[in-house]
C-alpha cells in the first residue's frame, strides 16, 4: 500500500546578499551558546558538535580581521567588525560565550531570549548576523594572503589619481595617434569617486575592471571646433575679417555614459515603444507590432494579448493597436556605461536599484552617470542583469586575477586583449594612489 502521507514542505532558508555572493544561512540543529539547565530542557540538541563547528568558522573569521586593524579608518564595515574587540582599547572577549554576547551588543541584536542567555538560536538573527559579517570578513582575509594587498579600504589621493590618470592618457593618446577630450579627466576622476562610495567594493582589481570595461565600452569621439594656431607666432589665426580661423577635430573621450552606436538600428529593440503608467503604478508597454504587456511594481512583465512577444522587427509597420493606444513613445538602445537594452531589462534594472519602473519611463535616466555607474556595479558585483550570473568573486579572489575571463560578465566574445592591458594599468594606478 502506498503512503499518501504529504511530505511538510521543507522551510525555505535564509538567503543574504551582498559583494556579488549569495550565500544561504546554515542549518543548526539548536542554539549555541552558554548552556544553563533551563535552556539544555527547552532544546535537547543545545550546542551540538556539528552546530559549534558553524558557529565557530564563522566567530574565528572576524577574530581573525584584527590582524588588518589599523588601516580601517575610512571603511565602516570594517570598523563595525573591529568594535567587537575594543573596550577602551582591551579585547573584550576570548571564548565563545564571551565572543557572541560582544556580537549581540555590537550589533543591536533584539530578539529577547537570545540577548538573555547570550546563544545564537537556528535562524535568529544573531546567527544571520553572524554569518553576514563573518563572510565579509572571510572575504576581506582572502585578500590579505595574496601577497599584494588588493583590500581597498575607501580613499585615495587625488592628486596622484589626477596626475597618473593624466599620464596614462597622454600616453593612449600618442599610441593611437589621437587627442582626448578635456572631459576625460574629470570624468575618470567621477567615476573613481562613485567606487569610493561603494561599500560593497572592497578589491582595487574590481574598481580595475570597471575602469577597463568603462573605458572600452563607453569610448566615443566628440566633433569641436578649435581655432588654428599659427606655427611662427602660436597665436590664433585670422581671416580677413579678423575673425579666427577655425577647423574640427576629433577627440576621444571615455568613463562616461553614452548612447549606443545606432540607437540599435537593424535589433529588435530598435523602435519605439508606447509606455503609460497606471493609477497602481505598474506600466502599460505596447508594441509597435501591437503586443502588449503589464510591468508589475515587481519589474516583472506579463503578456496581455495571446502570443505577446517582446520585440519587433525594425521594419514594422505601426499596428492599429499601437496607434490607437495612449501614452509616451520610448526607445530602449543601449545606453549608459555598460550597454543596457530591451525595456524588460530598463524595468528589472529600475526595480533592482530602488528606482521602481522609472527607468522605462524615462529611459534617459540610466545615462546619467550615477545611475550608469550603478547598473554597472549591480551587474558586476551580484551576477544580476546584463552579467547573466556571472561576478566578480569568479574572477578575483586570493592570488587568482583574471581580467581575461571577467570580460564574460558584459560581452565573452569580445576581444579581452585591450581589457587586460588596461585593467593592469588602472589597477597599479590605483593601488599607488590608495591611501593606506
Amino acid at each position: 500500500m502506498t503512503d499518501t502521507k504529504k511530505k511538510k514542505p521543507e522551510k525555505k532558508r535564509t538567503v543574504l546578499n551582498h559583494g556579488g555572493k549569495k550565500i544561504e544561512i546554515p542549518v543548526l540543529t539548536g542554539p549555541v551558546g552558554r548552556p544553563s539547565a533551563e535552556l539544555l530542557k527547552k532544546y535537547p540538541t543545545m550546542n551540538a558538535p556539528a552546530d559549534v563547528a558553524i558557529v565557530d568558522h564563522y566567530l574565528q573569521q572576524l577574530k581573525a580581521i584584527k590582524n588588518i586593524q589599523g588601516k580601517t579608518r575610512e571603511h565602516p564595515l570594517l570598523d563595525r567588525i573591529l568594535r567587537l574587540f575594543r573596550d577602551d582599547g582591551a579585547e573584550v572577549w576570548d571564548d565563545r560565550d564571551s565572543a557572541i554576547e560582544a556580537m549581540q551588543k555590537v550589533f543591536n541584536i533584539t530578539d529577547r531570549e537570545e540577548t538573555q542567555f547570550h546563544i545564537i538560536k537556528p535562524d535568529g538573527p544573531t546567527l544571520i548576523t553572524l554569518v553576514d559579517y563573518g563572510d565579509i570578513a572571510e572575504q576581506l582575509l582572502r585578500l590579505k594572503i595574496s601577497g599584494q594587498d588588493y583590500t581597498f579600504y575607501g580613499t585615495f589621493n587625488k592628486e596622484v589619481l589626477k596626475s597618473e590618470f593624466t599620464k596614462y592618457f597622454d600616453d593612449y593618446a600618442k599610441r593611437k595617434g589621437i587627442t582626448y577630450s578635456p572631459k576625460q579627466i574629470p570624468a575618470t576622476l567621477m567615476l573613481v569617486g562613485f567606487m569610493e562610495n561603494d561599500r560593497r567594493v572592497i578589491d582595487i582589481r574590481w574598481m580595475a575592471y570597471m575602469l577597463a570595461t568603462a573605458m572600452l565600452e563607453s569610448r566615443t569621439y566628440e566633433k569641436e571646433s578649435v581655432a588654428v594656431l599659427d606655427k611662427k607666432t602660436g597665436l590664433a589665426k585670422k581671416d580677413k575679417n579678423g575673425a579666427p580661423v577655425m577647423r574640427r577635430v576629433s577627440r576621444m573621450l571615455a568613463m562616461t555614459p553614452i548612447d549606443e552606436t545606432g540607437h540599435g538600428s537593424g535589433r529588435n529593440y530598435y523602435l519605439p515603444a508606447k509606455v503609460k503608467r497606471n493609477p497602481d503604478g505598474t506600466v502599460t508597454v505596447t508594441e509597435m507590432d501591437g503586443d502588449q504587456f503589464s510591468i508589475g511594481l515587481n519589474g516583472k512583465p506579463t503578456p496581455l494579448n495571446r502570443g505577446g512577444k517582446r520585440g519587433t522587427s525594425p521594419s514594422t509597420v505601426a499596428s492599429e493597436t499601437y496607434v490607437r493606444e495612449v501614452g509616451v513613445e520610448r526607445r530602449y538602445y543601449g545606453r549608459g556605461y555598460v550597454q543596457l537594452t530591451w525595456w524588460d531589462n530598463y524595468a528589472a534594472a529600475g526595480v533592482s536599484l530602488g528606482y521602481g519602473l522609472d527607468f522605462v519611463m524615462d529611459p534617459e535616466k540610466v545615462k546619467t552617470p550615477e545611475v550608469a555607474y550603478k547598473i554597472m556595479a549591480f551587474g558586476m558585483l551580484t551576477g544580476g542583469g546584463y552579467a547573466n550570473g556571472r561576478r566578480f568573486e569568479h574572477y578575483f579572489y586570493g592570488t587568482t586575477t583574471d581580467y581575461a575571463g571577467a570580460r564574460a560578465m558584459v560581452n565573452k566574445n569580445d576581444p579581452q586583449q585591450e581589457i587586460v592591458d588596461n585593467a593592469k594599468l588602472f589597477e597599479a594606478i590605483l593601488l599607488r594612489a590608495a591611501i593606506r
